[in-house]
C-alpha cells in the first residue's frame, strides 16, 4: 500500500500552474518521485481503487502534462545534466582500460585521485581485502555498453506474440465508439470521455 502525503504538505517544489488543483499539483510532484502514474496518485490523495484510472487520465491532461514537462525542466537544470552528459558518463565507465590502474601505485584512498579523470570516473568504491591492500570497485563495463547500445539502437528488442483474440461484433463497435468520443473530446480539447 502507498503511502498517503497530506496535499498541503509539498515534497520538494513549489509547484507554479495555477491551473491546476491541489491534488493535480500534488500529483505533479508526486509522478516525478517515480514516474509511476498509479502510485503518484495515491500518493496525491486519489483513491486506491480508481488510482490507475485517475493516473493515466491525469497524465492525458494537457495542464497536468504541461506542468510535469516544466519541473522536469527545472530539476534538470538544478542537476545541470542534459544527454549529452549522461552519454559522456556512460561512455567513460564504458570505454575505461584497467590497464591504466594496473600500472599505478594505489596503495591508500588518497592516491586514487592521482589517477587519469576518466579512471577515476569508472571507480565506484574501494575496500580493504583481508591483507590490508586497497582494491578498487569498478563500474560494470556490461551495463553501461548495454545502455550506450540501446541508446544508440544498436540492438532492438523484440517481442513475439501468439495465439488470437476474439471479439464480439458488439465489443468492437463499443470499443470504436469510445476512440471516437475520445479523439472528439481531444480535438474539442475537452476531459475525459467515461
Amino acid at each position: 500500500m502507498a503511502h498517503r502525503r497530506p496535499i498541503n504538505q509539498p515534497r520538494r517544489c513549489v509547484v507554479a500552474s495555477a491551473d491546476l488543483n491541489d491534488r493535480q499539483r500534488a500529483f505533479c510532484e508526486e509522478y516525478l518521485v517515480d514516474l509511476n502514474a498509479t502510485q503518484a496518485a495515491i500518493r496525491a490523495g486519489y483513491a486506491e481503487d480508481s488510482a490507475a484510472q485517475q493516473g493515466w487520465a491525469l497524465l492525458r491532461n494537457p495542464k497536468v502534462f504541461k506542468e510535469i514537462n516544466r519541473l522536469k525542466a527545472e530539476r534538470r537544470q538544478r542537476l545541470e545534466a542534459d544527454q549529452d552528459a549522461i552519454i559522456q558518463e556512460l561512455t567513460c565507465l564504458a570505454m575505461y582500460d584497467a590497464g591504466e590502474i594496473a600500472g599505478a601505485e594505489v596503495s591508500k584512498p588518497g592516491d586514487i585521485g592521482k589517477l587519469p579523470e576518466h579512471i577515476r570516473r569508472a571507480i565506484v568504491g574501494w575496500k580493504w581485502d583481508r591483507h590490508g591492500n586497497l582494491v578498487l570497485d569498478l563500474a560494470s563495463k556490461t551495463a553501461a555498453l548495454d545502455l550506450l547500445g540501446k541508446h544508440l539502437a544498436m540492438w532492438i528488442e523484440r517481442v513475439e506474440h501468439g495465439g488470437t483474440v476474439e471479439i464480439t461484433d458488439t465489443e468492437r463497435a463499443k470499443r470504436i465508439a469510445q476512440m471516437l468520443v475520445a479523439a472528439q473530446n481531444r480535438k474539442d480539447g475537452g476531459g475525459h470521455a467515461g
